[in-house]
């Protein structure tokens, strides 16, 4: 369980990354915080709903 909340959140923290050095800075980087607050509040379950839809 550890190992994959672990790969989880490195899949996000590249994600970030991305999205922080996009053209798009300011609302890119609004976006990525929302996901990782998603994320820390909802997970696993609605992580994975969210994926689905978006």
């Amino acid at each position: 369980m550890v190992q994959y909340k672990s790969s989880i959140f490195a899949i996000i923290g590249k994600s970030c990354l991305c999205l922080f050095w996009s053209q798009c800075f300011l609302l890119n980087h609004l976006l990525c915080w929302h996901l990782c607050l998603f994320t820390l509040l909802s997970f696993p379950g609605k992580f994975q709903l969210y994926l689905t839809f978006s």
